[in-house]
C-alpha cells in the first residue's frame, strides 16, 4: 500500500479554503478491503451545549458540538459558531460517513472528577476496495466564512 496526502492552501483572509486529498494505492499482488478515516479535531467553543455552536447536515439538521451525531453518507457537512460568526463548510469527494463527537478530559476538582469539554471530533469515512495496482482519491475541502471582521469593528 501507498498513501499521499496533499494539502491545498487558498482562498482569502475572511474566507480561507482548506483542501486536503488523500490517495491509496495498491501496490501488492492481492486486493484489498478497508475502511480510510481522515480525522479532524476542532473547538469552536461548545462546550455545555452551547447552542451556538454546531454541526449541520445537509438537510439542514443541527447538533450541538458537544453532541455525538453520525451521517451514513454525505457529500458535505457545516459546523461553527454562530456568535463568534464563524461557518465552516466541507466538502466530500466521494461522499463519506460522517461522525462527530465530543472530546473530553476528566478532571478531579473540589466537587470530585468531572468530565471537562476539549473539543470537537469530525471523523470522515471511506469503504475502500482496491484490486492491484488500483488506486483511489478521497478529498475534504474546507472552506471558511468569518461574517464579522473584527479587525475592522476594533478598529472603529
Amino acid at each position: 500500500m501507498a498513501v499521499e496526502k496533499t494539502f491545498r492552501f487558498g482562498g482569502s483572509r475572511l474566507k480561507p479554503a482548506l483542501e486536503l486529498a488523500t490517495t491509496v494505492e495498491n501496490r501488492g499482488g492481492a486486493p484489498v478491503a478497508f475502511e480510510l478515516a481522515v480525522e479532524w479535531n476542532v473547538n469552536l467553543l461548545g462546550g455545555g451545549h452551547n447552542p451556538a455552536a454546531f454541526y449541520e447536515t445537509a438537510a439542514g439538521e443541527r447538533t450541538a458540538h458537544d453532541v455525538r451525531g453520525e451521517v451514513a453518507s454525505a457529500g458535505s457537512v457545516a459546523f461553527g459558531n454562530d456568535y463568534e460568526s464563524v461557518r465552516i463548510e466541507a466538502s466530500l469527494e466521494p461522499a463519506a460517513r460522517l461522525t462527530w463527537f465530543p472530546v473530553e478530559t476528566v478532571s478531579n476538582s473540589e466537587g470530585g472528577f468531572e468530565r471537562v469539554y476539549q473539543g470537537s471530533s469530525l471523523l470522515f469515512r471511506w469503504p475502500v476496495s482496491l484490486a492491484p495496482g488500483e488506486h483511489a482519491t478521497f478529498t475534504v475541502s474546507f472552506v471558511a466564512a468569518q461574517t464579522i471582521d473584527h479587525s475592522a469593528v476594533e478598529a472603529g
